[in-house]
């Protein structure tokens, strides 16, 4: 994969992306669009300078550390304000890294390996940056009902 962003995607990846093709991508800008979105089984694709810390607090959350030139893809949102972690720490969202276990620390609600939930703050701040990509319409993927439980 390295090697991709200087000699292009080889072409059999390309047919399989040519089958699961995205057909909409729209620009998000604001908190109310991104959670929009997960409640409608859209992914989120932010893109910015933002790094965050590879340490988890108690609840699964890493704050703002450093400077990545990174995409990561937003899985969820936690605004449930009878759970004990909104009431402590407000909304927050389930930020899913590409770069496997390379973070540590206790996780909330299953969150799965390499992936932490950030603040609302530090959430309005990448979509303030630009960059940020609200993905829909996917072929190959049929749709689902979905557990809104946790969008």
């Amino acid at each position: 994969g390295h090697n991709w962003g200087r000699n292009g995607t080889p072409d059999w990846l390309n047919q399989i992306a040519k089958e699961c093709a995205a057909e909409t991508i729209a620009s998000i800008t604001a908190l109310e669009e991104a959670s929009d979105a997960l409640a409608n089984g859209y992914g989120i694709s932010i893109c910015s300078g933002y790094g965050f810390s590879s340490k988890r607090n108690q609840w699964g959350i890493s704050e703002q550390k450093g400077s990545w030139n990174h995409c990561m893809s937003v899985i969820s949102v936690n605004d449930d304000n009878s759970t004990e972690m909104y009431r402590i720490n407000g909304r927050t969202w389930l930020t899913q890294n590409s770069w496997g276990e390379f973070n540590s620390g206790p996780k909330a609600y299953d969150q799965p390996d390499g992936s932490f939930w950030i603040s609302d703050r530090n959430m309005k701040r990448i979509l303030d940056s630009g960059g940020s990509w609200v993905i829909s319409n996917v072929k190959g993927f049929k749709r689902r009902n979905l557990d809104y439980l946790l969008i």
